[in-house]
C-alpha cells in the first residue's frame, strides 16, 4: 500500500519499512529523507486594456533569514527575475495569459503559483470622419467614428463621446454613432471623441480641427435659397439666400401639393437666415415661394 505523510518540522527523518511473510520470514529497509523549507510565492495585480501595463506586485511571505530567487514567466514568452515584476500586453481582442511566479528558496524547495490575467480589447474605431450636413442646419456637421482601415461607421459595444470646443457635447453608441452639429458660423472647430467599450471601459480618444467655410462652397453658389433643416421635424424652418437683405422686402409663399396656401409665422430675421413657424403642419411635400426687386426663388421640402 501506499501512504502519505506530513513532517512539521524540516531536517533529516529516518523511515523504516519492515516486511513479513505468511511464513515468518521478516525483511526490513531503512531511508533518510531530508525535508527543506518551502516558501509558497504569492502576487496581486490589476487586470488593464490592451496597450496598458500590468504592475505585479510580489505578497511571497518569507522569513527575514531566508534567501530567496523569483521567476516570472508572463504567459507570452516574455520572463523576467525579480521580486516586482511590470509586463505590457497589446492583443487585438480580449486574451487571457496564464502568469507564473516562481519562488527558489536556497538550500530549499522550488515552489510555483500560477494566475490567469484577462487583457480587454480597445476599441476599433478611435478616428472620426467630419462630412457637412446642410440638410440638418445651415452650418449643419456630421461626425462619425470610423477604424483604422477608413472604413466610417460605429461599433457594436462601443460608446462614443463628443465634444466641438465652444460648442458642447453629444454622445452615442453602437452602430448608428454619428452626431449632427450645428456649428453656428464659417470657421475652425476643435472636435474630440472619445470612444469606449461598455464592457470593460477601455478607451482611445482622438482631437482634430475641422472646417466649416459654408458661405464659399459651390453648393451654395449654385442655389439661390437654401431650406433647412431638410426634411423637417418639428414646425420651425429656416430660408437662406443671398438674394435678400431684410425680411421685409420678401413676400414668402408656403404651399402643400394641391397648390393650397399654408399659414406660416416669421419668427426672426437674422444674417440673411429667416426663421419660420409653420405650426401644426402635416406630414407631406412642400413648396416655397418667396418674391422680392431680384425676382422669384423657389425651393421645397419635406415634413416627416
Amino acid at each position: 500500500d501506499t501512504i502519505q505523510w506530513k513532517w512539521d518540522r524540516v531536517g533529516d527523518h529516518t523511515i523504516n519499512l519492515n516486511v513479513q511473510l505468511d511464513n515468518g520470514c521478516t525483511s526490513r529497509i531503512e531511508r533518510v529523507i531530508r525535508v527543506l523549507n518551502e516558501v509558497k510565492p504569492q502576487f496581486t495585480f490589476e487586470e488593464v486594456c490592451s496597450g496598458d501595463t500590468v504592475h505585479f506586485v510580489n505578497k511571497t511571505e518569507f522569513m527575514a533569514s531566508d534567501s530567496l530567487s523569483y521567476h516570472w514567466d508572463f504567459g507570452n514568452g516574455d520572463t523576467f527575475s525579480g521580486f516586482n515584476a511590470s509586463q505590457k500586453y497589446s492583443p487585438i481582442q480580449n486574451q487571457t495569459y496564464n502568469v507564473t511566479l516562481k519562488s527558489q528558496l536556497k538550500n530549499g524547495c522550488e515552489s510555483i503559483t500560477i494566475k490567469p490575467v484577462n487583457v480587454f480589447e480597445m476599441p476599433k474605431t478611435c478616428d472620426f470622419e467630419y462630412t457637412t450636413a446642410y440638410e440638418n442646419a445651415f452650418w449643419g456637421a456630421k461626425l462619425e467614428p470610423k477604424n483604422a482601415s477608413g472604413v466610417v461607421g460605429g461599433q457594436d459595444g462601443v460608446n462614443y463621446q463628443w465634444n466641438v470646443k465652444g460648442i458642447g457635447n453629444k454622445s452615442s453608441s453602437n452602430l448608428s454613432a454619428s452626431v449632427i452639429y450645428d456649428l453656428g458660423s464659417d470657421g475652425t472647430f476643435e472636435v474630440s471623441m472619445v470612444a469606449s467599450t461598455a464592457e470593460k471601459g477601455c478607451e482611445c480618444r482622438t482631437t482634430k480641427t475641422i472646417i466649416m467655410n459654408r458661405t464659399n462652397t459651390e453648393s451654395l453658389k449654385k442655389q439661390s435659397m437654401i431650406i433647412f433643416p431638410n426634411p423637417i421635424e418639428s414646425s420651425r424652418i429656416f430660408l437662406k439666400s443671398d438674394l435678400w437683405s431684410s425680411a421685409q422686402e420678401n413676400s414668402i409663399f408656403i404651399r402643400d401639393v394641391l397648390g393650397r396656401n399654408i399659414p406660416f409665422d416669421q419668427v426672426s430675421f437674422e444674417n440673411g437666415i429667416i426663421e419660420l413657424d409653420l405650426g401644426s403642419i402635416t406630414s407631406g411635400l412642400y413648396f416655397v415661394e418667396v418674391r422680392n426687386s431680384q425676382g422669384l426663388i423657389t425651393g421645397q421640402f419635406q415634413k416627416n
